[in-house]
């Protein structure tokens, strides 16, 4: 508990007491949320290691918010980067050459999330800016710098492997002024057209055909209440808007239907790609896993 507490302490260092946390229980299901005001952090990061003993995927909004209303963000207090791999030796040698040591590392099974703690708020904004520049240098996920990201809570326990992994976390405590992240590059834009896109609306009729081919479809029609959160990223990522809002309804403790499309419509707009195969529980068995990502298997 020290070191966990260690950790939120130090990355909502410069917080403003009177903003609000997140932590979110994402599987299983039903979600559940867990909100409290920074000046109450201790309890707060009580309160989810609480809810870890339960829980097989326990995420906490890296950004606090003004209200406790989770999309009315306040500033960024963090900088966080996700290379979702251990680092080499010769990535953390040319880390320490350009002075750019983590505050805190956090384990999260296989992936390597750092946080460079800052020493006064910055817009999320520009903190979003300066997360996919860190992703960039790092070859790191670009997507998981948003402003509005969610990170695996330490002291949870990752289900995604067998046997499950813990997520853990150094605190080595180094502070950063925003204005020392100046050096870093831009993050290169993806060109339009570079990668695929699938526009072509997905009928439910469709998909449910093709439910025989594909473990992650077949769970997501036959057993909608066992499918796990990651499974359901990835549909959102493959289907047209209507089509995944249909999925979604066939579990009544998914999402409501407006945080569903807000959902969808955020991942098309960064054109978001489905988690590998690998993955996924659903495809443990899968004969074609590692070389579709679903995308084939809807598209064709």
């Amino acid at each position: 508990m020290k070191e966990i507490y260690e950790f939120f302490n130090l990355i909502y260092s410069c917080a403003d007491p009177e903003w609000y946390l997140e932590i979110r229980k994402l599987e299983p299901l039903p979600v559940e949320s867990h909100t409290d005001r920074v000046r109450n952090l201790k309890e707060w990061a009580m309160q989810g290691l609480k809810m870890a003993q339960n829980s097989k995927s326990l995420h906490f909004r890296v950004i606090p918010s003004k209200t406790q209303n989770r999309k009315d963000l306040a500033m960024a207090t963090t900088l966080w980067a996700d290379v979702e791999r251990p680092l080499s030796n010769e990535e953390r040698e040319a880390m320490k050459e350009l002075s750019l040591i983590p505050s805190a590392v956090v384990n999260s099974g296989r992936g390597t999330h750092l946080y460079f703690a800052l020493n006064k708020p910055i817009d999320p904004e520009k903190a979003q800016e300066l997360n996919e520049s860190l992703a960039y240098v790092l070859r790191g996920d670009a997507g998981a710098g948003h402003c509005s990201h969610t990170l695996r809570f330490p002291g949870s326990w990752n289900y995604k492997y067998i046997p499950k992994k813990y997520v853990s976390v150094k605190v080595l405590g180094h502070i950063y002024d925003p204005e020392f992240f100046g050096f870093l590059p831009a993050a290169k834009k993806r060109e339009v057209g570079k990668s695929i896109r699938y526009t072509a609306p997905v009928s439910l009729k469709s998909l449910q055909e093709k439910s025989n081919r594909c473990p992650i479809i077949e769970a997501a029609f036959s057993r909608p209440e066992s499918l796990s959160y990651y499974a359901w990223f990835s549909l959102a990522c493959v289907t047209d808007e209507e089509t995944f809002v249909e999925i979604s309804r066939r579990d009544a403790n998914r999402f409501k239907e407006n945080e569903t499309r807000q959902m969808h419509r955020y991942l098309k707009e960064r054109r978001y790609s489905p988690y590998n195969c690998d993955k996924l529980d659903e495809a443990r068995n899968c004969p074609k896993k590692g070389r579709c990502f679903l995308k084939r298997i809807i598209h064709e």
